[in-house]
């Protein structure tokens, strides 16, 4: 039986409209703004918490009904809100039906109503079908669409196989979608990885759950490389993945390529940051063949240890032989003796190693910012001192935030007079802005940790006091906060008596406070 519905049931753009409309053409996820939902503006969250994409799913749960009766009441209305479509599909029970399935916690119920709808023969199943196909395509409210998709999932139409994947891509539906498919058991594990490679958030974190209890072997390679990996922790499903993929053992081969190399160093590493950060998530003692997986890891190192992400990993994986006092988890991991004196000794050798200075200065040298902040963070990590380097990097190319950031950090009373004068030479020459950018971000990163030199670097703060940005003219404020009335001069507080005029409210407060403080 095919329905026709011609009319909307809101004026909204539907969800499933607006996620189409925003599909990424060169990756997975969405365009920007794609993650806000036409309902986003009468969604409430409890207590002003703005949730992220798929999040109350799983760090919410299913809500629990402490009154039976309140339960099976809700459920009789959602039965009825079906019954009243399967006898007269119009527009006013239609829109009724949508308004009973926007029901804020569709976890707490969902599972309840399903299984009576199913087996309800006094349901017209074939219009209930059509209706919810035609809510999922047109509604933009999000808990009707996870109903709808539920609904239509029992039914284990192909034609619907392409509208979930669609939905999928957002992190809200994920877990919907994932669920969905299971009625069409000969394609379910091969559309999950389909989702799984076109969502990043918690919604690859539910279909990766799923995944891994799919034994295959495009599918344990795809968990490995990049599965673990999304834009929430890969600590919600490392130990998983590790246990599924059966990874202590595919670290014994001799011929293990490069990307599930690095992707288990990963998988391990953040198996060990769950041990140590508390959090929702399995450990090294939920891992059963952790120690073998982590020394046969360490092994493949010494030849294929080649990244910065190794060093890391590298590094996090020695707090396995480090006591919780000091930041580790050696007694939660269990290994035998021999094991850590293992997990020591090629720690230590791997993290001394020559070969890993001209790495760490290629990537400062980098025009990308992720590549320089995690240059700098293994440097750190195995004490290479990068302060000529830097200094040097710097003189050709001003504009690389993360390294100012280091380097007044590592600053000392004798270095930082040099620190302050490369900087004022080069971040405030208009010619290195226009040769290599805005120098803004720099100066803004670099006058904070200027706090801790009171009374230098006036003009690198003077410049920010003038700068378009509020923000930055108020951290420049703050920054002058530090310094004792005795370290102000006339000149400086001249100025300030210019910023009392500022058009920006919480300017002009911060610089009367300023001058209060100078002056008493």
């Amino acid at each position: 039986m095919n329905i026709e519905f011609k009319l909307k049931t809101s004026e909204k753009i539907s969800a499933f409209e607006h996620i189409f409309n925003h599909i990424n053409p060169n990756g997975p996820g969405l365009l920007p703004g794609g993650e806000i939902l036409p309902d986003d503006d009468i969604v409430e969250f409890e207590e002003d918490i703005h949730w992220s994409p798929g999040a109350m799913d799983v760090m919410g749960g299913k809500p629990e009904f402490t009154d039976k009766t309140d339960l099976e009441n809700l459920i009789q209305e959602f039965m009825d809100a079906f019954h009243n479509v399967s006898e007269n599909p119009t527009e006013e029970t239609i829109g009724l039906l949508e308004q009973k399935l926007s029901y804020p916690d569709t976890l707490a119920v969902i599972d309840k109503v399903l299984r009576k709808l199913v087996v309800d023969s006094s349901v017209n199943q074939s219009v209930i079908y059509n209706v919810c196909r035609y809510i999922m395509l047109e509604s933009p409210y999000r808990g009707a669409v996870k109903f709808a998709i539920g609904v239509t999932g029992l039914y284990g139409q192909k034609q619907d196989i392409e509208i979930y994947k669609i939905l999928a891509r957002h992190d809200e539906f994920s877990l919907y979608c994932a669920v969905a498919v299971l009625g069409e058991t000969s394609e379910t594990a091969s559309v999950w990885l389909e989702m799984a490679k076109n969502v990043t958030g918690w919604g690859r974190i539910h279909i990766i759950n799923r995944l891994c209890e799919v034994d295959r072997k495009d599918i344990r390679d795809f968990l490995v490389e990049e599965g673990y990996n999304n834009d929430i922790l890969p600590e919600y499903s490392a130990c998983k993945i590790a246990e599924s993929v059966r990874l202590a053992e595919m670290l014994k081969s001799s011929s293990l390529d490069d990307a599930k190399f690095h992707g288990a160093g990963s998988i391990l590493a953040s198996i060990v940051n769950a041990s140590i950060t508390p959090g929702p998530f399995d450990g090294i003692d939920k891992y059963s063949q952790s120690e073998q997986a982590v020394i046969n890891w360490l092994g493949q190192c010494l030849k294929k240890a080649d990244s910065l992400t190794d060093i890391r990993n590298i590094y996090i994986i020695s707090k396995l032989a480090t006591p919780a006092e000091q930041g580790g988890c050696l007694e939660k991991a269990k290994f035998s003796v021999k094991s850590v004196e293992s997990i020591i000794k090629s720690c230590t050798e791997l993290l001394q190693a020559d070969r890993w200075k001209e790495l760490v200065i290629r990537s400062l040298k980098s025009g990308e910012q992720a590549d320089q902040w995690e240059a700098i963070a293994a440097a750190n990590t195995i004490n290479l001192n990068i302060k000529d380097e830097l200094f040097g990097i710097l003189s050709e190319n001003p504009v690389k935030p993360p390294l100012w950031y280091y380097l007044i950090r590592i600053a000392d009373d004798q270095s930082v007079v040099n620190i302050i004068e490369l900087a004022e030479k080069k971040l405030l020459d208009p010619v290195s802005a226009m040769m290599f950018g805005d120098t803004e971000q720099c100066l803004t990163i670099f006058i904070q940790d200027l706090e801790r030199f009171p009374g230098r670097g006036w003009p690198l703060i003077s410049h920010c006091l003038y700068s378009q940005n509020p923000s930055v003219r108020n951290l420049a404020l703050k920054t002058l906060r530090t310094w004792k009335p005795a370290l102000s001069f006339n000149s400086e507080i001249r100025t300030i008596e210019g910023i009392l005029r500022d058009p920006d409210d919480m300017v002009r407060l911060s610089a009367d406070n300023l001058l209060r403080y100078w002056k008493q």
